[in-house]
Parts: C-alpha cells; sequence; structure tokens
C-alpha cells in the first residue's frame, strides 16, 4: 500500500511539475525576449547616443550584463522568503520599470541613463534565469532534466519575439530611432507578469523533509568542490565567448556596411540557435553525458571563430553567429545541469545565486571589453582571443575526468 501512495504522489508532482514547465516556459518566452531585445538593440542605441568616440557603445550591452551580478544573490534569496511566484513577478516588474526608463532616456538623448537602465533590465534577467532551476523543484528525475531543457527552449520564442519587436516598434518615435522598441519590451513584460499569476508553489518532496532539517554547508565549502568549480569554468566560458563575439557583432556588421535591421536580424538568428537545440540538450545529456556535450561546446566555439576570421560577409557573420549561439546552448545547458548536483536542497538558494552572480559579473565584463577591442583592435582580434578561454576550458574538463565519471549522468 505504501509504494502504491508513493507512485500516486509522485505522478500527482509530475502533473504538476509538467504544469509549471508550461507556465515557466510561457514566462521566458516573454520576460526573457527583454535580453534579445536588449543585446540586439543596446549596442546600436549606444552607438547612437554617443558623439565622435564610439568607444563606450557597448556600455549599455555590458550595464544588462552586469544586472544579474547585483541581483542573482538578492533574487535567490527573496523567493526563498516569499516564493517563487512572487519573485518571479517582481522580477518582470523590473523588466518593465527598465525599459519605460530606457524608452525615456532615448528620447532625450542620455547616454549613461540609457545605460543605467539596462541594469534593472539586467537585473529581471536574473529573476528569469531561476526559471531553469524553478523547472526541477520537484517531479522525477527524468521530467527534472528535461523540464530544464524545455524551460530555456522558451528563449526560442524569445529570440523571435524580442528582436522583431524591436524592429517593428523600432521608428514609433520617428525621427528618433531606438525608442519605440523598449517601448515594446514594456509590452512583452507586461504580459510575462501575467502569466505568472498561473505558477503553483512547489510541495516539499518527502524525501527532502529529513535533508531540509539538515545545517547548510559553508559556502565556501560547496565552492572549492571540483565539480562545482568546473561547472563554473565551463559556464563562464561559455558566458563569456558568447558575450565577447555577440556584443561586438552588431557594431562590426554597421562597420562593414550592413544596416541596423541586418545587425539585428542577424542578433535574432544567434539567439533562435542559443535556444532551439534546448529542445533535445537535455536528451543528449542524458544520453552521452555532460563531459561530451561541454566538449562538442568548444568544437562549435572553435568552429565559430573560424568562420569570423574567414571573410566579412553577410553569411559568414550568419554563420558565425549561428555556430557560437548552438555552441552557447551547449555548453551552458550542460555545465548548468551539473551545478544542480553539487548542493543538498536547503543549500540551492544561495549556491545558484552565487553561481549566477559569478558567471554574468564575467559576461559583463567581457561585453565591455568587446566595444573597447572592437574600436581598437578590431573584429579578427577579438575572435582570437576567444581561443585562450577555450584552451582553459578543454583543460579543465581533461583534468578533472574523474569528476565527470563519478557524478554526471
Amino acid at each position: 500500500m505504501a509504494v502504491t501512495d508513493t507512485f500516486v504522489k509522485q505522478d500527482a508532482d509530475d502533473k504538476k511539475a509538467l504544469h509549471n514547465i508550461v507556465v515557466l516556459t510561457l514566462a521566458q518566452a516573454l520576460n526573457y525576449s527583454l535580453a534579445p531585445l536588449s543585446m540586439a538593440i543596446g549596442g546600436l542605441a549606444g552607438n547612437y547616443l554617443l558623439g565622435a568616440d564610439k568607444s563606450l557603445a557597448t556600455l549599455p550591452v555590458s550595464c544588462f550584463l552586469l544586472g544579474p551580478l547585483f541581483a542573482a544573490y538578492p533574487a535567490a534569496m527573496l523567493m526563498k522568503k516569499a516564493g517563487r511566484r512572487l519573485g518571479f513577478m517582481f522580477g518582470s516588474f523590473l523588466g518593465f520599470l527598465g525599459c519605460a526608463l530606457a524608452t525615456y532616456a532615448i528620447l532625450i538623448n542620455q547616454f549613461w541613463l540609457f545605460s543605467f537602465s539596462l541594469l534593472f533590465i539586467g537585473s529581471s534577467i536574473a529573476f528569469a534565469q531561476q526559471y531553469r532551476f524553478a523547472a526541477a523543484d520537484f517531479g522525477s528525475n527524468t521530467i527534472k532534466t528535461r523540464g530544464l531543457s524545455w524551460v530555456m527552449a522558451g528563449g526560442v520564442v524569445a529570440a523571435i519575439l524580442g528582436p522583431q519587436m524591436a524592429i517593428y516598434f523600432m521608428e514609433f518615435f520617428s525621427p528618433i530611432v531606438f525608442a519605440g522598441s523598449f517601448m515594446g519590451g514594456m509590452i512583452l513584460s507586461g504580459l510575462g507578469f501575467f502569466s505568472l499569476l498561473f505558477l503553483k508553489s512547489a510541495p516539499l518532496k518527502e524525501e527532502n523533509k529529513e535533508t531540509v532539517l539538515k545545517p547548510a554547508r559553508p559556502l565556501l565549502t560547496i565552492i572549492k568542490q571540483p565539480l562545482f568549480l568546473t561547472s563554473l569554468i565551463c559556464s563562464a566560458t561559455s558566458y563569456m565567448t558568447m558575450s565577447l563575439v555577440m556584443t561586438a557583432a552588431p557594431l562590426a556588421m554597421i562597420l562593414c556596411g550592413f544596416t541596423s535591421e541586418q545587425s539585428t536580424t542577424a542578433i535574432q538568428f544567434h539567439i533562435i540557435a542559443m535556444f532551439a537545440p534546448s529542445f533535445f540538450t537535455g536528451s543528449l545529456i542524458l544520453k552521452y553525458g555532460h563531459m561530451k556535450i561541454i566538449g562538442f561546446s568548444l568544437f562549435l566555439f572553435l568552429v565559430c571563430s573560424i568562420i569570423g576570421l574567414s571573410g566579412i560577409e553577410l553569411s559568414q557573420f550568419w554563420a558565425a553567429l549561428i555556430a557560437l549561439g548552438i555552441a552557447w546552448n551547449f555548453g551552458y545547458v550542460a555545465s548548468t545541469s551539473l551545478v544542480t548536483k553539487t548542493y543538498e536542497p536547503q543549500e540551492k538558494s544561495k549556491v545558484q545565486g552565487v553561481f549566477d552572480s559569478l558567471v554574468f559579473g564575467l559576461a559583463g565584463v567581457t561585453s565591455l571589453l568587446s566595444g573597447i577591442l572592437l574600436s581598437t583592435v578590431g573584429w579578427n582580434v577579438i575572435l582570437v582571443i576567444v581561443l585562450p578561454l577555450l584552451s582553459l576550458c578543454a583543460l579543465t574538463l581533461f583534468l578533472q575526468r574523474g569528476e565527470f565519471s563519478k557524478y554526471a549522468l
């Protein structure tokens, strides 16, 4: 009888998990659309608002990426106290506020205010980044792994919505451009806020009731685990490489004579490539293991660099950015899935917050560097600089292969 009750409860948990996966996928599509919108338009708008010196044109994108650095840990703590739903709704409100401020800043031609506004949008993404962890709150192990993958697949819709809203509303306040793009972001975040009203809270699992009574380990103890450090290095490499190349690409395309619409569309396909593989990344991890998937992502990053160095035709920019997106997906999904094996349930909030802060902080620094490098040494040098990052990650994978055999699927 006890065994039957266990299966019935598991089935109920799986049904609730599937409901939340649908809600979180929708929220991802709407709220996360602010990320591709900001990445596609942020540098172009910064370039538009600046004078003759364009070296800080990527600062708004850097501010966007630094937003999660400051907000990831507070976001995790807020959701620990107030719950996932209220925390996610607050994050959605931050996105709406940031888009409103960005619209106003462009209308009054204030570069620094515009850059500041993207901190709010980036902070909202710190909450949206937690969607993938919320998908693993309960349900069977198979649903957890694939739920993570499906929630991230909501980014495919976000990759279409964000840039398309940016293009559609770009000249809404003509002759001032780009302000309307962020007005479109206000619409998306408003809809995302509404979708989160349907999120259900996760019950305390039977198997976690004893675990949750155990004291949490010191944060440093968790961070010092080889598996955590490996996951952090791989995740940071994926995000830093993507940030460095992707942030520079729209401005490089403008310098090569392409239009704002062409560069925005290129970024759109890049972001589709970032999230489209999520439909099957979880299954690939289950079949081949984390190490092989991360290793394949490093190979694709190398392919991106080679394609980019081969020329500056529109097709070459597109191919390089698509390879970059797929590489990021494999590397980031696999390494993020891996970090969930390094902590206990009572430790997850602080570990997830610190993990995201470190990853996004490094990504923010590389994005700022991207604009400076583009204006000083050029596009080709940026594509070469990523090679040492990839080599470091590959070396880490090789040295920690024993950890993968013990813990990874």
